[in-house]
């Protein structure tokens, strides 16, 4: 019975050490406190925080949590050892933080001006910041630009009309020419879809029959 009082007294001593030690260093001014730069904190925590005895660490540490207002949480501690049973206690404290949007430095990279066809498209130049993923018109990244891209410019088609072969002359069939610059092809149809690799008909020739000489009488020539 003695063993367990004297157990049970060992207990409670601990536990009182242990409350009051862990509860000496009390609620700290700044805790929950909102600051709108982390060098509003700095300054307004600066020097010792903790209650004499104990230790305040070296500076606050920045969590991954964010509030709904766009705070994030910073955490700082005060330690001190137990006199009796030397074990290190720590009282966590808090603060919210308003950071500064961080500046965003353009690697850009150029690229040059490639012009559409009329079957592929080309863009125009412009730089590209694969950090941001944004588009500019000029080397300084001042400039944005929401699409860099031209179109493909489609065929400018030409009719012309069929025209026979003679014996002497060649022709061609009915068929429609892209006049742009870089193209000139030809095609079938109106729309540009059936490419023809030639449109023109050799000339026919003569096609010749033999007569012999027939004399001229009194009468017929």
């Amino acid at each position: 019975m003695k063993k367990v009082l004297a157990t049970l007294l060992a207990v409670l001593l601990c536990v009182c050490v242990i409350g009051g030690v862990a509860s000496a260093d009390g609620d700290h001014p700044d805790d929950g406190a909102y600051y709108n730069s982390l060098e509003a904190l700095n300054q307004a925590t600066a020097g010792p925080k903790c209650s004499s005895g104990w230790t305040w660490s070296e500076s606050w540490q920045r969590t991954e949590i964010v509030n709904k207002d766009g705070y994030r949480k910073y955490t700082r501690q005060c330690t001190k050892k137990s006199p009796i049973l030397g074990i290190p206690f720590t009282n966590d404290h808090e603060v919210w933080v308003k950071e500064a949007p961080s500046v965003h430095t353009h690697d850009l990279e150029k690229h040059e001006a490639v012009a559409a066809t009329c079957t592929t498209g080309g863009n125009v130049e412009y730089w590209y910041c694969s950090g941001c993923q944004k588009y500019f018109s000029d080397s300084e990244g001042k400039n944005e630009l929401k699409d860099v891209t031209i179109v493909a410019l489609g065929h400018n088609l030409t009719h012309h009309n069929a025209v026979a072969a003679t014996c002497t002359t060649g022709g061609n069939v009915e068929y429609w020419q892209c006049e742009r610059d870089g193209c000139g092809k030809l095609f079938s149809d109106s729309e540009g879809k059936n490419e023809l690799e030639k449109v023109t008909l050799d000339m026919l020739g003569h096609n010749l029959t033999h007569h012999n000489a027939v004399a001229a009488t009194c009468t017929t020539g």
